[in-house]
């Protein structure tokens, strides 16, 4: 079956630092149909001139002018033409995973009926793991909307909580987005909702993305007033016709979560063993389907690059020293990371704290003689071994 066509679009914003860097990451792609589009803001700077001698001789990548300030941002529909299947946002400061396109492929294909797709990511700031997004689909996103709405905080929302991100979107052509104000912001939030109004989510539980958190980022300011307005637009049309999520993914949470750690572009051509309790093959099929670019192994594999233990097994038994020591047996030099995951929910963090603590005292119990490092984020932590 032939590779759908996917339609990249970027508009840049006195970008001139980030130039360089962007299109040496659009030239790693790893896959073979896609295009670029790309427009300057009306950055008043030198941004246009240099994008305009960039895609000089890059004929996947073209140049296009804008009627009108945030016309790409808001309506980048109107830029793709019925050839493309589907379209996605990369924003000009961003890293990505080299194969995310074949990844969306493959997916996209087998789950036509996904108008919205979007995968987890981590966010950084100053090449420092920030934190992960870890979307779990077990509610639709009207539903986890009624959390935030109407006082919505941009750096705070469900869009970064909650939906994940390189959100990509079906080329439904003739679409109009209704917009009260150009110049509002979180557009991501907006269309996610809206394109969720006409067909279903398909969140891909695999990081793909690098978020670069920056101060100065015009879309990490604060909320302007008019933001509301158009929030409130996607918020009725979701509100009157909320397609359900792809459920798919759900029965491996935990295992993608673990793997979600090593982040993009690392695992390309490695081999990771997942040591987890009872995963059918149907469970082992998805894993190794979602990250057909490398190896999959479960238990011992005697040449693996990395081995993956979800402790939330494990935590009242000696199983996770021991399987450490087989590890150690078989592969001296082995890179071993032990994840857990709290699935509980709880009113208020210190209490999610308490319990973080907890469980993952249990697993530092059976750590002794081993040196590790530790690190602990919103709701799952991990050792490196």
């Amino acid at each position: 079956m032939k590779n759908l066509k996917f339609g990249l679009y970027t508009s840049f914003y006195k970008a001139e630092k980030f130039i360089d860097f962007i299109f040496n990451e659009v030239s790693k792609i790893n896959y073979d149909n896609w295009e670029w589009i790309i427009t300057d803001d009306f950055s008043g700077d030198n941004t246009e001139s240099i994008l305009l001698e960039k895609v000089k001789n890059l004929k996947n990548v073209k140049y296009i002018e804008q009627s009108h300030k945030k016309e790409m941002y808001w309506q980048p529909n109107k830029f793709f033409d019925s050839s493309f299947d589907y379209i996605v946002l990369i924003d000009c400061d961003d890293g990505f995973d080299h194969n995310f396109l074949k990844v969306y492929n493959n997916l996209a294909k087998k789950y036509p009926d996904a108008v919205l797709i979007t995968s987890d990511f981590i966010k950084t700031q100053n090449n420092t793991l920030h934190s992960l997004s870890l979307v779990k689909n077990n509610e639709t996103i009207l539903k986890k909307l009624t959390t935030f709405h109407p006082q919505t905080d941009y750096l705070k929302n469900i869009t970064y909580n909650a939906l994940g991100h390189l959100r990509c979107f079906k080329n439904v052509q003739n679409l109009n987005f209704e917009i009260n104000d150009f110049d509002a912001c979180a557009e991501d939030s907006y269309r996610v909702m809206y394109m969720n109004s006409i067909g279903k989510w398909l969140h891909i539980p695999r990081c793909l993305y690098d978020w670069k958190l920056r101060d100065n980022s015009e879309s990490h300011s604060t909320v302007k007033d008019n933001f509301n307005g158009n929030f409130d637009l996607a918020y009725d049309k979701i509100k009157d016709n909320c397609y359900d999520p792809l459920y798919i993914f759900n029965d491996i949470y935990k295992e993608t979560c673990g793997l979600s750690i090593l982040g993009i572009n690392v695992l390309y051509n490695k081999s990771i063993s997942i040591t987890s309790e009872n995963l059918n093959p149907d469970q082992k099929n998805k894993l190794r389907n979602l990250y057909s670019d490398c190896k999959i192994n479960f238990n011992f594999d005697l040449n693996a690059d990395f081995y993956l233990i979800i402790c939330n097994y494990y935590l009242n038994s000696n199983s996770i020293k021991e399987t450490i020591l087989k590890i150690k047996q078989i592969n001296t030099s082995a890179q071993i990371i032990l994840y857990y995951l709290e699935e509980n929910y709880f009113d208020n963090e210190v209490q999610l704290n308490n319990s973080l603590n907890e469980n993952f005292a249990k697993i530092e119990t059976q750590l002794a003689g081993f040196s590790y490092r530790f690190f602990k984020y919103f709701r799952h932590n991990y050792i490196l071994i």
